[in-house]
C-alpha cells in the first residue's frame, strides 16, 4: 500500500512516482485519484507513457467572479468524477454538476 504524507517539501515526482511505477511492475494498475482541481481544471484525465492514470475533478463555481482570487482561472461548468468497480474492472465518467436533475 501506498501512504503518502502531507508533506509540502516532497515532490509528487520523487516521493510517489517511483511507487506508482513499482506497482505497476507487479501486474497492477494504478490509478490515483486527486480531487479540489476545480480552481484550474474541472475534469483532468491522463494516462502517463508507464500505462499510470491520473484522474481529478473539483468544483469552484460557487465563488463569485468578481471575488475570485487570481488564482482560480477555471469557470467553466463543475464537474464530478464518478468511479465504479465492477467485476474486477475500474470504470470512470466526468458528470457536470447538476447533470441529470
Amino acid at each position: 500500500a501506498i501512504r503518502p504524507a502531507c508533506d509540502s517539501t516532497l515532490l509528487f515526482t520523487e516521493a510517489f512516482y517511483p511507487q506508482l511505477e513499482a506497482v505497476k511492475k507487479r501486474g497492477i494498475q494504478p490509478v490515483l485519484i486527486g480531487g479540489d482541481l476545480g480552481m484550474r481544471a474541472k475534469a483532468f484525465e491522463y494516462q502517463t507513457p508507464e500505462g499510470i492514470w491520473l484522474l481529478g475533478s473539483g468544483i469552484n463555481n460557487s465563488v463569485p467572479k468578481a471575488y475570485a482570487p487570481e488564482y482560480v482561472t477555471n469557470f467553466d461548468p463543475d464537474q464530478l468524477l464518478e468511479v465504479r468497480y465492477q467485476d474486477g474492472q475500474l470504470e470512470w465518467q466526468f458528470f457536470e454538476l447538476g447533470e441529470g436533475e
